[in-house]
């Protein structure tokens, strides 16, 4: 059910970003169209890439044998508050929802990706396997950041 429910997100996600670029490309001229479209495009590719970085695993984790597990890089508690922080801007921001599928596709895409391995948390393999997977600090996640920190490289084992 939760990969239809996925599915479901993913196809939604895709149909508003269709729109969208069908409308640059049919409505729009000249260098603007080029422009406008061109934005579009890398900021889809971004959100692939974003999407699916949160599914890397460490060499620990594939050791272990942990599946490609869809994580966040935050805590229950301020997950809860993001999301009620959320609800208010989204009555604000309601008009920018269509606009904002482009960022959100490739992370619903990853989600789809992820809703069909075997186990769906970090929980769930723990309890079914009886292996304990290392927890991570905020730093050990997958990153997009092109900036180098101190002596690390930005490729991380996925």
């Amino acid at each position: 059910m939760a990969t239809a429910f996925c599915l479901f997100l993913l196809a939604m996600s895709g149909w508003a970003v269709s729109i969208l670029l069908s409308l640059v490309l049919t409505k729009m001229h000249g260098v603007g169209r080029v422009v406008l479209f061109a934005i579009l495009m890398m900021a889809i590719a971004w959100s692939v890439a974003y999407g699916f970085s949160l599914t890397r695993r460490t060499p620990v984790e594939k050791a272990l044998g942990v599946p490609p597990i869809m994580r966040s890089r935050s805590s229950s508690e301020s997950r809860e508050r993001a999301g009620w922080a959320g609800v208010g801007a989204g009555i604000v921001a309601g008009p920018l929802v269509v606009v904002a599928q482009i960022l959100v596709v490739g992370t619903f895409a990853a989600l789809v990706f992820t809703s069909l391995q075997r186990y769906i948390s970090i929980e769930e393999f723990e309890a079914a396997t009886g292996k304990r997977v290392p927890r991570r600090k905020d730093d050990d996640y997958a990153s997009l950041a092109i900036v180098r920190r101190r002596g690390r490289s930005n490729h991380r084992g996925g």
